[in-house]
C-alpha cells in the first residue's frame, strides 16, 4: 500500500520531456581556430629567439623576424579594428580604465610617501660590475 505525503498531494504529472541539441562545428570554425593558434605559438617563438639569442645581431634579425611575421599574420588574418584593440572604447570602458589607473598612481604616491619619501637611486650599475 503506496503512502501519500502530507505536504505535497501526489499528482500524476509527466515531467517534460528533454530536448539535446547538438550543433557540430563546421570544418570552417576548426581550421581557423587551429589557424589562429598556428600563428600565436610561430610569433612567440619567433620573439623567444630574438630574446634568447647569444648575440646581438642575431637578436636584432630575430626581432626584425618577428615583428615582419606578426605584420603579416595581422595582414593575412584581416581581422578588424575593434578585434585588434584599436577602435574606440565605450564610455564606460574608458571611465573603468581612467579609474583604475587614477587609483594606480594614488596607490604608489602612498606607499612612496610610507616608504619614507623620496628613493634615492644608485650611481652604479650592478650589471656592468663597476663598484
Amino acid at each position: 500500500m503506496a503512502v501519500e505525503s502530507k505536504s505535497f498531494p501526489v499528482a500524476a504529472t509527466p515531467l517534460p520531456a528533454i530536448k539535446i541539441r547538438l550543433q557540430a562545428q563546421g570544418g570552417q570554425d576548426t581550421y581557423r581556430r587551429q589557424f589562429t593558434w598556428s600563428q600565436v605559438i610561430v610569433a612567440f617563438l619567433f620573439i623567444e629567439c630574438a630574446v634568447w639569442a647569444a648575440r646581438l645581431s642575431v637578436r636584432s634579425r630575430w626581432s626584425l623576424a618577428a615583428g615582419a611575421v606578426v605584420l603579416i599574420f595581422s595582414i593575412v588574418d584581416r581581422p578588424s579594428v575593434r578585434r585588434l584593440g584599436l577602435g574606440l572604447p565605450s564610455a564606460m570602458g574608458s571611465g573603468l580604465v581612467l579609474g583604475l589607473g587614477l587609483a594606480g598612481a594614488a596607490l604608489m604616491l602612498l606607499l612612496t610617501h610610507w616608504a619614507g619619501g623620496r628613493i634615492r637611486s644608485f650611481r652604479t650599475c650592478i650589471w656592468r660590475g663597476s663598484t
